[in-house]
């Protein structure tokens, strides 16, 4: 099992454990540059690849040595953010503040996905790839809402845009979220607006998760 650690100052690192929680490593950055590690994907041969959101980069864990390389995408990423990675263990999807750009590992191309017409995939968070929809959590425009993306043509392309929930009494800030079988479970109250650099500014104010469930179309 891998997870990410991200501190608002610029310190981040990869952590590795095994299935019973015992430390097996971890892996941060060599150089001086601030970095935020945020979602991740593991391909089939066991490789990590997570998104940069401070560096604006996205990067593969050269297991070897430790190293972090930056993938080669087409255009300047901002805020990179949610990341999917195909059965296939090649197609890989990442959104940033602009919308979601599709990177070959195979051969190092990339492209924006097509939202189609009078749509949109810029501000998503967190991304998961079902079969042929990209469920994303999305803040637009202030309200958050929860967004199906129906991509079919190899997944190049949005031909259907499903809002799965959006401002209701429930959900207050929702965040990270995981599918299972026709369901999709996310954070409905992150209370990050009682964070500020790292530190919890109100403690009384703390609430207990609350985990919602919505049924995928």
């Amino acid at each position: 099992m891998w997870a990410n650690t991200f501190e608002d100052a610029g310190r981040t690192e990869l952590v590795h454990f095994d299935s019973s929680g015992k430390l097996l490593g971890r892996f941060a950055p060599k150089d001086s540059a601030k970095h935020g590690f945020n979602d991740l994907v593991v391909q089939k041969n066991g490789e990590v690849i997570t998104t940069d959101s401070l560096n604006n980069k996205v990067f593969r864990l050269e297991p070897q040595s430790g190293a972090f390389l930056a993938l080669p995408v087409y255009r300047t990423l901002f805020y990179p953010n949610g990341i999917a990675l195909a059965d296939d263990d090649r197609s890989l999807y990442v959104a940033d503040a602009v919308g979601i750009v599709k990177f070959d590992l195979a051969d190092n191309s990339s492209r924006d996905v097509d939202p189609g017409p009078r749509n949109t995939t810029a501000g998503a968070d967190g991304a998961l790839l079902a079969q042929r929809q990209l469920d994303c959590r999305a803040e637009r425009h202030g309200l958050a809402a929860g967004c199906c993306f129906q991509a079919f043509k190899r997944r190049n392309r949005v031909t259907r845009v499903t809002v799965l929930e959006n401002r209701t009494q429930f959900t207050t800030l929702p965040t990270t979220g995981a599918i299972r079988g026709n369901d999709f479970y996310f954070i409905a109250n992150s209370q990050i607006d009682n964070l500020n650099r790292d530190k919890i500014m109100d403690v009384t104010k703390l609430a207990a998760v609350r985990i919602a469930v919505v049924r995928l179309p």
